[in-house]
Parts: structure tokens; sequence; C-alpha cells
């Protein structure tokens, strides 16, 4: 990585009572704090939605004020209130749990409910939200855990169903969209500073496979129940770094989430005495990308503000800087969630081509929405590098024609800068890609790179071939996924492009779930389970229900002959930041605590674990996929046959009862009650006594459900 050094194994620890120096001068280069948004309340904003569309495209994050949310004021030191109060009561219970000789205090399930939870209380299913004085005694009584905390904050779910939020997510990911099941969270800000990173979007840093898109697919979620001033750790994010990245496939350093100092880690920087190197380090990384645009900003935020961020943006957690003595009466809390799409974009409409390019309404269409400097970051948004993946993602997201960059630089120029060497030139090679894109030139170039030997090369050239268009991606992707001679991370991009970008035919499919069945590693097999739900979801776009009935068969199958395995971590005896990207053991983590936890708390009525250490990748990808095909379109040709809908229904009801991964369990769930909500009728009954039934709670089922079925499924 660009500004890093070798890596070293030793690992430093820096004992908490030590003094913290910050005798150390640095001015930093790259660094700034957005202060500004901590004035005086105001309206709500006033911004079109293709506007906001074209910001958060560019940026890489829009960030929604509490007037833009428009809910009552009173909500947030609510939510606030019964964070602490869920904190507190998880913590009592892990030390209940740890002090036990035996868990006995462990739920059992009788053996109808065996993957079902305990049995509905005899209040049904409709019971009322606990008033304030009873809170803290009802939270004593559930099993918590900490990526379902959230489910214990009753309050937060307004947050969710506020116009504004609703608005702003389907801008970005259309309507109907997910939450990935655990992987919720609330950190409280302390002393720690933590590394620069991306986020992936599996639970507990586990890489959902593929390339990370372009396209927008999925969004982190960022809500402060209090006001973040400069010294109570604002959020610091990387702005426009979405688009560029490191090499992961084969590269240890990156394996799960891709870091800009990964010495950092290794010399536990995050708890170094040293306040004044810390900050250094955090700059410097940041300009050792030597990437355009970038740069460090510190968002200071009044409470009841929401950051949708895009996962692919650099971004990092800070340590408080304000009097520890305060911190326990004052917390800083921050609550994440991973959203994503389900529904495709309209289907672009061929350019006119009687128009000349200046005429083209689709011509910089991105460009022509934003300021010249972003009036948020202040940061100047001309950038070369960037504008034409700007331009490309834009088009995607809003149903219009691919845009018609022009490409002033020779064809062979183009494919020198793709070649280019060195982390630094990322920005010059993928947008060398998007240029070859639009040429019959460019993409025989894009061709050749994209079975290329060098990751970095390969990955510009498939984003390229995607942005290319449907037919060009499909008969590339198509010849790499069918030949015998190509290595397995060029599959991996193959199976990846055509998730993209090829068009819902039958041959995407068979040749999708072909590989899902015979191909040796697990990476390939993953991201085709991932490309398969790509697939269907266009086909249901497009109305063509009977490709999306191949796609549920491949589907159904695949969860029937994959199996759970331990995670790379356990398998390996290795610590995450140390695994290696094999197929010999599955390449998700999994030996964290929330799994721990559930394993020594929830029974099965023989005694063992309902839940275990354990994870897939591909199962976990075929059930993402699911859960897109099972959200509620309509009727007609847009809707799964009654057929495909039965037979996901089965699918999803063996994964609740039998899986012992949780994440499967979660996605199952929630897949099942989007399927009722558009069976309606006794089916959502069903799933009203299957969420209410169970011990742990899944807030992916509970409040999209609710939200889904117009509140008939609690």
């Amino acid at each position: 990585m660009a500004g890093v050094g070798p890596i070293r194994k030793d690992r430093k620890r820096y004992p908490s009572g030590e003094s913290m120096n910050t005798s150390t001068t640095y001015k930093p280069t790259h660094t700034s704090t957005t202060t500004h948004t901590l004035a005086a309340p105001r309206a709500a904003t006033s911004v079109s939605s293709s506007a906001r569309l074209a910001e958060y495209v560019s940026r890489g994050f829009i960030l929604l004020t509490p007037e833009d949310l428009g809910v009552d004021a009173s909500i947030h030191p609510q939510i606030h209130r019964q964070t602490s109060r869920a904190l507190n009561s998880h913590a009592r219970q892990r030390v209940k749990r740890r002090d036990a000789a035996t868990p006995g205090d462990a739920q059992r399930a009788p053996a109808e409910q065996v993957g079902r939870g305990l049995p509905p209380t005899p209040a049904g299913v409709g019971t009322a939200a606990p008033t304030p004085a009873t809170e803290e005694e009802s939270v004593k009584e559930k099993m918590i855990f900490h990526p379902n905390l959230a489910a214990q904050v009753p309050a937060l779910s307004e947050i969710f169903a506020s116009s504004g939020f609703t608005e702003a997510v389907e801008g970005i990911l259309g309507p109907g969209w997910a939450i990935v099941p655990f992987a919720s969270s609330v950190i409280p800000a302390g002393s720690h500073d933590q590394h620069w990173h991306k986020d992936d979007m599996l639970p507990w840093n586990a890489r959902k496979p593929g390339l990370r898109h372009h396209h927008l697919e999925t969004i982190d979620m960022f809500y402060y129940p209090q006001t973040v001033t400069e010294t109570m750790a604002p959020t610091a994010l990387v702005p426009h770094s979405q688009y560029w990245t490191f090499d992961h496939d084969e590269n240890n350093d990156n394996i799960c989430i891709e870091m800009l100092d990964y010495n950092f880690v290794r010399e536990r920087m995050g708890e170094h005495p040293d306040l004044a190197e810390r900050d250094r380090r955090f700059d410097s990384a940041v300009a050792g990308t030597q990437w355009p645009l970038v740069r460090q900003v510190k968002l200071c935020v009044r409470a009841g503000s929401v950051v949708l961020m895009n996962q692919n943006c650099f971004h990092r957690g800070q340590r408080r800087s304000d009097d520890p003595s305060r911190w326990a009466e004052n917390p800083r809390y921050l609550w994440r969630f991973w959203l994503y799409r389900t529904a495709e974009p309209p289907l672009a409409q061929a350019s006119d081509l009687s128009l000349s390019k200046n005429e083209n309404e689709n011509e910089n269409a991105c460009m022509r929405l934003l300021p010249t400097v972003d009036p948020l970051t202040g940061i100047p948004l001309h950038s070369p590098e960037a504008a034409p993946v700007w331009e490309s993602v834009f088009a995607w997201a809003t149903g219009a024609a691919p845009p018609g960059v022009a490409t002033p630089q020779p064809t062979g120029e183009l494919e020198t800068r793709l070649h280019l060497l060195g982390d630094e030139a990322e920005p010059l090679r993928v947008a060398a890609a998007y240029h070859l894109a639009t040429t019959a030139q460019g993409v025989d170039v894009l061709r050749r790179a994209f079975v290329d030997d060098r990751e970095s090369v390969r990955r510009a050239a498939t984003h390229g071939i995607v942005a290319a268009g449907a037919e060009t991606a499909c008969e590339v992707a198509l010849d790499v996924v069918r030949s015998p001679s190509t290595h397995k991370w060029a599959r991996k991009n193959a199976a990846w492009a055509l998730g993209e970008a090829a068009p819902a035919q039958p041959l995407v499919v068979d040749a999708l779930g072909e590989l899902l069945k015979r191909e040796h590693s697990v990476h390939v097999r993953a991201t085709c389970a991932a490309s398969l739900g790509l697939v269907g979801r266009r086909a249901l776009r497009d109305g063509r229900p009977e490709v999306a009935a191949g796609v549920v068969s491949a589907l159904v199958e695949c969860l029937d002959r994959e199996e759970n395995r331990p995670c790379q971590a356990i398998a390996q005896n290795r610590e995450i930041y140390d695994i290696r990207p094999t197929d010999e053991s599955d390449m998700c983590e999994g030996s964290a605590e929330p799994p721990r936890e559930l394993s020594q708390a929830v029974l099965r009525p023989d005694g063992k674990p309902r839940f275990a250490q354990v994870r897939s990748a591909v199962r976990e990808n075929a059930l993402w996929a699911a859960v897109t095909l099972a959200t509620h379109r309509g009727s007609g040709s847009r809707r799964l046959s009654n057929a495909s809908i039965e037979a996901l229904r089965r699918a999803m009801l063996r994964v609740i009862k039998i899986d012992n991964n949780i994440v499967c369990f979660g996605f199952a769930l929630d897949a099942l009650c989007r399927l009722a909500a558009t069976q309606g009728g006794e089916a959502i009954i069903e799933a009203q006594r299957l969420v209410s039934a169970e011990p742990v709670v899944c807030v992916a089922s509970l409040w999209q459900t609710q939200r889904l079925t117009g509140g008939r499924v609690i």
C-alpha cells in the first residue's frame, strides 16, 4: 500500500494508565474539521433528489440533519437513554454468563420449536413497547448480544420510519432496501483511535466476495443520538475514496478490510501515548495515497444527525479529547447499520443517436448537478480521474443511457495507463478503464486486461467491462467463465461482472449455476451466489419471472449442497488480520464475541448449542440473494411465480429451523417475512408468530417487515 513500510510482526502494547504525550508538533496537510453543521437548527434541506444522488455518487456520503429526518427532537435523548440502559444490561448478562459454571441461564426451546425459539407469550405478538418505567426490567428478560442490541432500543425504529430518512435511502438504494442481519452495533467513544479502513457488508469483518461495487449497492448508516463536538470523537472520513482501493485477492494485508496504514494495526498505534504521533500517522496515510481529491474530514454534528456513507469510503473512529471524568455521565454513541439494495434501477434507455455530443442530455449529467467546490468539505470537485466513474455510476443509478465520455487520449496511451504500477496509480488505471469502455478498440484492450496476471489491472479492467454495457460484459465474462484455462481470480471477476451487468437471460443463469456447482474455490462460488441474486433482480425488473425461477432453483440447490465451516480465524489459528486467502477454510470471520455468546446462551432441547462459531460465504451470499428476490414488487410478471415463492419459502424455513450459522438464520428470517408480505393473509400471521417466537431478535426482520407490511408485522 502506498505510504506503508515493511510489515512488522511485533505488536506493541501501551498501558492504559500511561500518560498521553501531546508535546510533539505536527502540522497536517490533508486534514480538515467540518463544524458548520453545529450551527443553530434550521429548516430541512431543500435539495432535489438528483442533486443529492450526485452528491452521494461523488463525495461518497451525505449528511442528514435532525431537521431533514422530520422526527420530534425529543426522540434523540430518548434513544441515548435507551442505549445506555441496553448496554448496561448487556454488560450484566455477560458477567453472569462468564461467572456461571454451566450455562444455566441458557434458553432452551421445546422440541416443537427447535430453531424457532421460545413459544409466543400469552399476550400474543402485538405487545406494546415498554414504557420508560419498565424499560430496564424488560431488557433484563431478554437474551442480549451486541449485534442485536438495537432490538433493545425501540425508539430507533422511529429513525428508520422517518420520512426524511426513507426518502434519502430510497434515493440511493431504491425501494424495498434491506438491513444486513446482526451487523448493527453501537460504538461508544473513548481513548482509542481506530485505523483507516473500508467496511464490508457481511457481519464481523467478512468480505462480501467479488470486487467492491462501484454501483450503489450498499450503505453504511451512522446515527448520532447526541451532539458530537470536535473533542467528542467526530467520525473521520476520506471523501471521494470509494472507487479506489488496493489488491486483496492474494494480499494478506487486505484480506478482511483494506487499510491505509497496516502497520498502525500491527504496532497498536491506536493505544500509543503520543497523540501527536497518532495524528501524524493518520494524516500522512491519507497524503501517502497521492490520490486526487482525498483528505481527512472530521464531521461534527448535532444530536439526531445521520450520515449515509458508501461503505467503500475509508473512514475511522476517533478518540475523545475532552475530560475523561465526564465520559461516563456523557457517553458519545454512534449507531451503525448496514443497508443494501433489493431493487434494480430503471432500465437504461438507448441514447438518441441523432443528438450531437453537445446535445446529449446524459453528457456530464452528474457534474452539472455538482458545485465547483463541495460546500460541506471545501474540496474542489474537478478531477479528470474521478469524473468518468461518477458519470457512469450516476447513469446506472438513474436508468439513463451510458454517458458518452470524451476520450482525447489515444487508445494506446490509455492502455499504458491501465498497466501503470503502484497503488498511487489506482485512480489513473480506473479512469483509463472507464474511458476505454466507450470505444470498440478500447473494449479489446479491456478484454485482454480482464485476465491479466496483475490484480490491479484485472480489477480496473473488470470495472471497465461492466461500464461498457450488458452485451459486452456478457460476452467477455462468459468466455472467461467457460474457459478451463483461466485462473480462479479471473473466474471470480468474470462471475462478478455477470452479476453487475449481464442481461437477465437463461444462458447467464445457467453459466453461473454451473460454476456454482463445479468450482472448487469458495471465493468463486460465493461470488456466483451473489451474482445470481443480481441477475434475478434484473429479471424481475424486466418482467421475466421464468428467468428468476431459474435463479431460485440454483440458489435452493446451493443451500442444500453448501455447508457451514469454521471460519479462517479459527481454522488457521490466526488473528483476523493474519488469515490467509485459502480455499481450505471459509473466508469469513466467526471467532469473535457475538457467535461465542450465542453458543453459550441459546441451546436446543438436547442441550447442544443452537448456534456455532461457523460461517459460509457461499450460503450467506445465497441468502442475501434470497432476500433480494423475496422483496415485494407488486403483481404480474415483475414478481416471482407462485411456484418460486413456495420453493423459496420452504428453503427459508429449513434454514431457520436447522442452520447453526446466526448470519444465515438472520437472512432467512428476513426473506421469509418479505415473502409473507407478497403472499399476504395467513402467511403474514405465520411470519408474525415466527418473528415473535425467536429468543434472538433480528432487527432486519423486526423492522423491515413492519415497514414492508404497513405495521402488520411487529
